[in-house]
């Protein structure tokens, strides 16, 4: 990071000794040593020539040189607050540029304290600190000065933006994640209010920061950031392993969890095909059982012998299954099932890939009311639409209740579908 040097001093200077130039020095000296109240701010004769000395070096491109005549000045008794102030601003942008960077934090930082800086010059000063703190890992004075400029009127939306992204970086690497966490968030939910897309590595911190301090929510909700912006395999396996543990009592939800998984291409191991396989076949989802063993072998995913074996003989007779559930009319079929049962064949008819016959007896089903588990339920008629591609499945999904055990799952599967 190239730090922005703000350029104040050369014209205070330049003014000052102006001044100067239409006093006698001795006249000058007089008026300064007799007059409680100098008229206005001035550089004693015997320092100018100091300070000019070192703004012609820095100009010069030599700003490590301009550091030797600025202590002489600074080591001349009696120096008046203006002398000082101009001293110190020479100096820090000297020694900033010469890569002094506590020097040049410790010399804006009295400049600063002096109270002499224009409202408008405060902003360009500050946010060299917070850079150069940065450059020189100082990560507390940088949190400092990050929070400093952020108090500043009026900031420009880039400035607050970029100036919050420092701040939470400089926490975190300062070890104080709680903090950090909070900082970044709020970053993170800014950089959104704008309409602009967040770094990767910047929700990365945010994950990181809550995984230091052992807060696996927070860690999840900092995943759920990443899948949103930058879905890969590897982030929805991490969030799916997360939120594996809600959906690990339910039959039920554990497959919605691993056609998530298989969906986003999180995980297809033989281990997660068999057990959405076995699961599938204790539900009665016979097609189902039927495309997950089928993905399976044709991609090579059984380990020859037993499992390759023991898959093909499971995929016959879930494909004999599915063929019997396929032949059968629904309207001869339905009348006096109960809504479970109802709600089951359309179920196993839309994963077979017969979404026009299946999805109304789920969708019929549910209207009547009688489904022990309707949250399941709802996120069973969603993912079974998502699956068939119907463009409805996003507001099924959403009908899924804040609370209800299936709300986790129904969350994700929206992710997935934006």
């Amino acid at each position: 990071m190239k730090p922005t040097l703000p350029h104040l001093a050369p014209l205070a200077l330049a003014l000052a000794l102006a001044q100067w130039a239409a006093v006698p020095a001795a006249q000058a000296q007089a008026a300064a040593a007799s007059a409680p109240v100098a008229p206005f701010d001035t550089v004693r004769a015997e320092m100018a020539p100091l300070l000019e000395q070192a703004q012609k070096l820095m100009a010069e491109g030599k700003p490590a040189d301009a550091l030797p005549p600025l202590a002489q000045a600074q080591a001349m008794a009696n120096r008046s607050a203006y002398e000082n102030f101009l001293i110190d601003q020479l100096q820090g942008q000297a020694a900033a540029r010469a890569g002094q960077d506590t020097l040049s934090l410790d010399a804006f930082d009295r400049a600063l304290a002096s109270g002499r800086f224009k409202p408008e010059d405060l902003l360009p000063v500050q946010r060299l600190q917070l850079q150069l703190a940065y450059r020189a890992k100082l990560w507390p004075r940088a949190v400092g000065y990050a929070r400093a400029v952020l108090k500043l009127p009026a900031l420009p939306d880039d400035t607050r933006l970029s100036t919050q992204q420092l701040l939470g970086q400089s926490l975190y690497l300062a070890g104080q994640h709680a903090e950090a966490a909070t900082e970044v968030a709020a970053h993170l939910d800014a950089l959104q209010a704008a309409g602009r897309k967040p770094g990767e590595e910047q929700i990365k911190l945010l994950a990181s920061a809550q995984l230091q301090r052992k807060d696996e929510e927070g860690y999840a909700a900092a995943l759920e950031r990443l899948v949103q912006a930058y879905p890969s395999p590897a982030y929805w396996a991490d969030l799916i392993a997360r939120r594996a543990k809600a959906a690990a009592t339910s039959p039920k939800l554990r497959l919605e969890l691993l056609r998530l998984a298989r969906a986003t291409g999180a995980f297809a191991d033989a281990d997660a095909l068999l057990e959405a396989a076995d699961i599938a076949q204790q539900l009665g989802l016979p097609g189902e059982v039927r495309q997950v063993l089928k993905a399976g072998l044709d991609g090579n995913k059984f380990k020859p012998g037993a499992d390759t074996t023991g898959a093909q003989h499971q995929l016959q007779r879930a494909t004999a299954a599915a063929a019997k559930d396929s032949a059968g009319n629904p309207a001869q079929q339905t009348p006096g099932l109960s809504d479970q049962a109802l709600f089951g064949l359309g179920h196993a008819l839309a994963l077979d890939g017969q979404p026009e016959r299946g999805l109304p007896l789920m969708q019929q089903a549910l209207q009547k009311g009688g489904l022990r588990e309707p949250g399941v339920a709802q996120l069973q008629l969603g993912t079974a639409q998502a699956q068939a591609g119907r463009a409805e499945a996003r507001a099924t999904l959403l009908k899924v209740a804040a609370g209800d055990p299936a709300h986790a799952l129904a969350r994700l599967w929206l992710m997935h579908l934006r």
